[in-house]
């Protein structure tokens, strides 16, 4: 028999209408007797495991949030709960909404390093209950996924097991909201920067639990215009770390509006700083471009293959 927990945080999945809008409102074994109750493939072979012994679940109401509402503290909350209950599973599956679950699913492969086991993330774009919700499908693949072996922080959606690692939401309405971004290289060092394969964050032997981030990281998108006091002045003086999204590979401004001497100045105070590409595919190589090198000179770590929400949340764990 596989023993699943499914922590649940909220979300569109277990949202109604209150007259103001959608607001999570059902717990998590209400959401299982919905889904169950749908007459589909997919949920009538989930009741047949669980009736058939080869399945038991047990739910954690650990929270019941909007994710426009999830902080760091939440996060915490969740990987908490996996540390502890990690021996007692043999997966766990995480209901979360989806608009910062790619956060979540970075933040959980930060803190779960190692962890050896299915931690499967899911949700829906439309509530359990309304008609065509997606939400039947994607937590019936959460569950199947959790009681396999792919080891590591995953998303289960429509139809797909997404690397925590790698995925970020492309789309607000559509069934297929998230993509699995970047490109995958071995896991190790390639020029000064860091990579990674496709293994949910599992390249590491050993468990080991990191519970630690740190809120005062700034995310600074870089853009035409932007001028050297723009950029320092969007960084607090009690700022520890900073994420800078610099265009293509790794380029930054040098020219008419040189942003090196912000960057060495934010250097030079004290606080770290990041470099990830704004593109989707492809890693950031700082060594490519002499205006890439500049900033690579100054001591700016680059992320490599690494999506923004992997970058800001790498940023957190290591200030």
């Amino acid at each position: 028999m596989k023993k699943i927990c499914v922590i649940a945080t909220g979300g569109t999945i277990v949202s109604s209408d209150s007259g103001h809008g959608l607001r999570p409102e059902l717990q998590g074994n209400e959401l299982i007797d919905r889904i169950i109750s749908y007459r589909e493939e997919a949920p009538k072979r989930l009741e047949a495991f669980l009736s058939e012994g080869k399945l038991s679940i047990e739910v954690k109401d650990l929270m019941n949030i909007d994710s426009s509402d999830m902080q760091p503290e939440n996060w915490l909350m969740i990987g908490d709960l996996i540390d502890k209950e990690r021996d007692s599973f043999d997966g766990f599956v995480v209901t979360h909404g989806t608009d910062t679950m790619a956060f979540t699913a970075a933040a959980l492969t930060v803190m779960l390093k190692g962890i050896g086991k299915p931690v499967i993330m899911t949700g829906s774009q439309l509530p359990i209950g309304f008609e065509g919700t997606d939400a039947v499908r994607n937590f019936c693949d959460a569950v199947f996924a959790a009681m396999g072996e792919a080891a590591g922080v995953y998303l289960a959606f429509n139809g797909r097991l997404l690397e925590g690692r790698y995925v970020t939401k492309i789309d607000s309405e559509d069934f297929d909201a998230f993509a699995e971004v970047k490109r995958r290289y071995p896991d190790t060092e390639k020029n000064g920067e860091r990579t990674g394969e496709k293994t949910g964050g599992q390249n590491e032997e050993g468990y080991e639990y990191r519970p630690h981030f740190n809120r005062k990281v700034r995310f600074i998108s870089l853009y035409p215009g932007l001028s050297a006091e723009d950029l320092l002045s969007m960084v607090a003086e009690d700022t520890e770390a900073v994420v800078l999204e610099l265009y293509g590979a790794g380029g930054i401004s040098t020219g008419q509006r040189n942003l090196i001497p912000a960057v060495q100045k934010i250097i030079e105070s004290g606080k770290k700083v990041y470099a990830v590409s704004q593109c989707l595919y492809g890693a950031t190589d700082l060594s490519r471009y002499e205006v890439g090198r500049k900033v690579l000179s100054l001591g700016v770590s680059s992320l490599g293959v690494c999506t923004r929400e992997y970058a800001i949340v790498t940023a957190m764990h290591e200030a």
